[in-house]
């Protein structure tokens, strides 16, 4: 009796199907993104990771070679140049400001090199290529064009003005030419961001799923959506828990009910241990000082969106916040 041989697919289908499933994931998370246009071909555009076109805080998602490119100090730069206006009217145009020994009193002298700091940082990750080799690129460089970005992509911070390896006079000549001819246009973009001072957005954090699964109140046990919350890569932004179940969403010792009926539990099958949440509000700032700009995150959903996976792809369910469920 003859047996039939099964079936192989052949490489180059194989190859096809890999490369279509590739491009089509690159394509959904590459929608998530939101773009800031630039004003002038001065600088370049900055483009943000998103979910429902709203800018992504907390856990940024990447993946080489699929995640599109962000520059995210770009933007967080510029949003610290438009809340330092009142450090960057003591700047010192005319010459580099020496950072102040620690301890000192001359508060104008301190805001001079705090400014003078944001704006370099500004440069390096906002001007285009052209503009950061006719500032920053030394006459004498052994590498020219001078290289402004890392081995990832991503711009590097310039560590002084006129680039590595500038004497005195070209960091000053670097400095007071630049201010002249970038600053206003640069402090012009960044009071257009933050309009009437908030930024709708959702933040994203990791939660631990907590196994077994509870046949008794038919869910599974998670960690706190918003009690392991970090400074992601945009700005300094602190969750702001104002009613007793939001509270309960930021203490670490707390689990929260994630509930769904065993069927449902059996078809998902979840197997790892951590998930996404995700939760809709509005940044907005809340105290400035000489060493930090500080912003507050205000929820604006009573839902918080559970994923399994950190692209924000498969959404598994949400929680109500009013109906929260929590236990010790």
């Amino acid at each position: 009796m003859m047996t039939k041989k099964k079936m192989r697919t052949p490489p180059i289908f194989w190859l096809l199907s890999l490369f279509l499933s590739t491009k089509m994931v690159y394509s959904q998370v590459e929608d998530n993104t939101v773009t800031f246009k630039t004003p002038s071909d001065k600088f370049i555009d900055i483009t943000l990771q998103a979910h429902k076109g709203l800018p992504r805080y907390g856990e940024i998602y990447y993946r080489r070679g699929i995640t599109p490119y962000t520059n995210n100090n770009a933007f967080k730069f510029l949003v610290e140049m438009k809340y330092m206006d009142n450090i960057y009217a003591d700047m010192d145009m005319g010459k580099i400001t020496k950072k102040p020994l620690q301890g000192t009193n001359d508060k104008k002298e301190l805001h001079s090199y705090l400014a003078q700091t944001n704006l370099l940082n500004v440069a390096s990750h906002v001007c285009s290529e052209e503009a950061l080799q006719d500032y920053f690129c030394p006459e004498n460089s052994k590498t020219k064009p001078c290289r402004f970005i890392d081995r990832y992509g991503q711009r590097k911070n310039i560590g002084i003005w006129g680039g590595f390896g500038a004497n005195e006079f070209k960091q000053m000549r670097s400095y007071t030419s630049f201010v002249k001819d970038y600053l206003k246009e640069l402090q012009s973009w960044s009071a257009t961001f933050f309009k009437s001072d908030m930024q709708d957005a959702y933040l994203v954090g990791s939660v631990r799923l907590i196994k077994p699964y509870d046949f008794k109140n038919e869910g599974y046990w998670i960690t706190p959506p918003l009690a392991s919350l970090g400074n992601g890569p945009l700005l300094n932004v602190t969750f702001v828990a104002i009613t007793e179940k939001e509270k309960k969403l930021t203490n670490q010792r707390n689990q929260v009910l994630f509930a769904m009926s065993p069927k449902e539990a059996k078809k998902m099958a979840l197997e790892k241990e951590i998930l996404w949440s995700v939760v809709k509000g509005r940044v907005v700032p809340t105290s400035r000082n000489e060493a930090q700009i500080r912003f507050d995150f205000e929820l604006e959903s009573d839902s918080i969106e559970i994923y399994r996976d950190p692209s924000l792809l498969q959404k598994i369910g949400e929680l109500s916040i009013s109906n929260l469920i929590s236990k010790y």
